[in-house]
């Protein structure tokens, strides 16, 4: 069976999708090189269509927990939107992907992309 896992960073800046097929990165882009807007911080259909070349997710791993970034945001008076607007979830289905959503700490996110890009093992 091919896992597909769907990497996804949305809403603040520089949107980004990869998709990793068995354990190995074979699509990475930031949304601004498919809309052609400088730090575009939502996806699009085009790199939408760009990754299912890869075939559909079997799950998407979200780059953190919006409910984190929303309190962080309500507290240094940043707040901007609806949380109910930014749900993760909802965000793909209004692409047509179906697959979970699974949220993961920011700041474990950026360890686990050095870790896995690096040669060590430890």
């Amino acid at each position: 069976m091919n896992k597909i896992i769907w990497g996804v960073s949305a809403y603040f800046h520089d949107a980004g999708l990869s998709v990793i097929k068995n354990g190995k990165i074979v699509f990475a882009a930031h949304a601004e090189r498919y809309s052609g807007v400088k730090h575009d911080k939502h996806l699009n259909d085009k790199i939408i269509k760009e990754a299912l070349k890869y075939g559909e997710p079997d799950v998407v791993a979200w780059y953190e927990k919006p409910w984190k970034k929303n309190i962080r945001k309500l507290l240094t008076g940043e707040w901007r939107y609806s949380p109910l607007d930014s749900h993760p979830k909802k965000y793909m289905k209004k692409f047509g992907i179906k697959a979970p959503v699974k949220l993961f700490d920011h700041h474990f996110t950026h360890a686990t992309a050095g870790y896995f890009t690096s040669p060590f093992e430890h």
